[in-house]
């Protein structure tokens, strides 16, 4: 398990419109916004971070986020 600090820059976290649009279909988000709601689920005590070299998958809950470490791109989310 990877260190809560490799995430130390949520604020940098982005994702392209189409990711985006996959995202809020996947976790039912309606028209929420993608890059906040993930900022704010990476942000709660019980997300867990795996993964070493270019991606991380995150888990919170029933959610797995994968970011890609070195853009800060928000590659996809799903509910387990």
């Amino acid at each position: 398990m990877v260190s809560r600090t490799k995430l130390n820059d949520i604020q940098r976290l982005c994702a392209l419109e189409p990711a985006q649009e996959r995202i809020r279909e996947n976790l039912d988000l309606g028209d929420a916004d993608v890059v906040e709601y993930c900022k704010d689920m990476l942000s709660r005590e019980d997300c867990r971070v795996m993964g070493e070299g270019e991606n991380r998958l995150c888990m919170i809950g029933n959610v797995i986020i994968s970011i890609n470490s070195a853009s800060h791109m928000i590659i996809s989310a799903h509910k387990l």
